[in-house]
């Protein structure tokens, strides 16, 4: 009895160390990944200025050959960049209008006007892209944080239960910790935080029915965090798809320049 007392107390001490060495892995990675979005959010407003600049040239070529209300739309695009406000979506739309302005001149024949507006196009797409890229590991991280918040709730009302002599209803709230806690491993999947919100809610409807009433008003809370956390991933993983979406078309117009400009 006493080997198996003293076996189980070395396996309890290796699960610990294998969950603390679990733990310092996720946090590394989490580490990681916030140094590489830091970089990119450098990279990106480095584009942003080498696009402002091309639009600045660009502007003052076009005025230079009489195209005023072109040089104006330029211009606007200009004052976005150098605002330092704009949001992915916003660059992808300057981009799509800078395209369609190059292809128009290049119709009217004015070739080295739309090779210049051209320039400012790719550019344009190329921050675009970067800024989509941003914001989806912005909200990306803005998800994880939330299910960070509610997991570390989620553990204090088990330990209180579990000190107060409610076992059973200490496992259940374990259990919804466990999920979430599983979901944020790797990359946030959507499904499981998706569970994970359905048997929140089940465990605080259980907690009100015991007469928990405090408990279940926390459970609550962490409902709506996992809520709000789950819409975060899903903006992620659509400003993913718009930062795809973006690169495609602009190398589809890029295409299409080059072609336009051979045919001359």
């Amino acid at each position: 009895m006493l080997f198996r007392s003293e076996e189980a107390a070395k396996m309890d001490a290796m699960v610990e160390k294998l969950e603390g060495a679990q733990k310092a892995h996720e946090e590394a990675e989490e580490l990681k990944k916030d140094a590489e979005l830091k970089k990119a959010e450098g990279e990106t407003a480095k584009q942003a200025a080498e696009a402002a600049k091309a639009a600045d040239e660009c502007a003052g070529a076009l005025e230079k050959g009489g195209l005023v209300e072109e040089a104006k739309e330029v211009k606007e695009w200009q004052g976005m960049l150098e605002g330092g406000e704009e949001s992915g979506a916003d660059l992808a739309q300057a981009a799509t209008s800078a395209h369609e302005l190059a292809s128009k001149l290049r119709s009217e024949g004015k070739d080295a006007e739309a090779e210049e507006v051209e320039k400012v196009a790719q550019l344009l797409d190329g921050a675009a892209e970067s800024k989509l890229e941003v914001e989806a590991g912005q909200k990306e991280k803005e998800s994880k944080a939330g299910m960070k918040e509610a997991a570390a709730e989620g553990h204090a009302m088990a330990d209180k239960l579990r000190e107060e002599g409610d076992g059973e209803l200490a496992d259940m709230v374990d259990n919804v910790v466990e999920e979430v806690e599983h979901a944020l491993a790797g990359e946030v999947d959507g499904e499981e935080v998706e569970h994970a919100i359905s048997d929140a809610k089940a465990a605080a409807e259980k907690l009100r029915a015991e007469g928990k009433e405090e408990e279940a008003a926390k459970m609550d809370a962490m409902v709506a965090k996992l809520e709000i956390s789950l819409h975060a991933h899903e903006e992620a993983e659509e400003l993913k798809k718009d930062a795809e979406l973006k690169k495609a078309e602009g190398e589809t117009a890029k295409q299409a320049a080059e072609a336009a400009k051979a045919a001359d």
